[in-house]
């Protein structure tokens, strides 16, 4: 059984802002471990998974200023496109690349909020990220059921 997940938000860093390029460099997208809702655990090949399905993105995986849902209106939330994921220890970095149209949204300049929000405090600044996910079952050594593994199949947004 499929299942889709709005992993926990990985905060913080060793962010880097270029306003030049409009980049955001080295943020976290997911961190090895239990679940905040406790669904599941990232172990590390789920970790190395999320780096195979973003990089194989041609034009990156779409960013948006928050999570679309019945109630709120997708339309002026788009940032811009995530790159170059890769690991680092037991979290996954990536950088966000901000498209020139964030700059101008229905909801004001996301853009220049977000960068100045990574620039003056990188603990504030988080993403998560929405895949679908097979979840592999674990017991302990006493053969009760515990959390399964995450293991993610498809990469959606970030």
């Amino acid at each position: 059984m499929t299942v889709l997940l709005r992993a926990d938000i990985a905060r913080g860093g060793q962010l880097s802002i270029d306003r030049n390029s409009n980049t955001i460099s080295n943020f976290a997208v997911v961190t090895k471990g239990i679940t905040h809702d406790e669904r599941g655990e990232f172990d590390d090949k789920a970790l190395d998974e999320v780096i195979k399905m973003g990089n194989s993105f041609k034009m990156g995986v779409k960013s948006r200023f928050g999570h679309p849902n019945m109630s709120s209106e997708a339309l002026g939330t788009f940032l811009g496109r995530v790159k170059n994921f890769y690991r680092d220890e037991n979290i996954v970095r990536a950088d966000l690349h901000i498209d020139k149209t964030a700059h101008i949204t229905p909801n004001g300049n996301l853009a220049k909020y977000v960068m100045d929000l990574a620039e003056s405090d990188s603990d504030a600044f988080g993403s998560s990220m929405v895949i679908h996910w097979e979840p592999k079952k674990r017991k302990d050594e006493n053969g009760k059921d515990i959390l399964p593994i995450i293991e993610p199949t498809k990469l959606f947004a970030v």
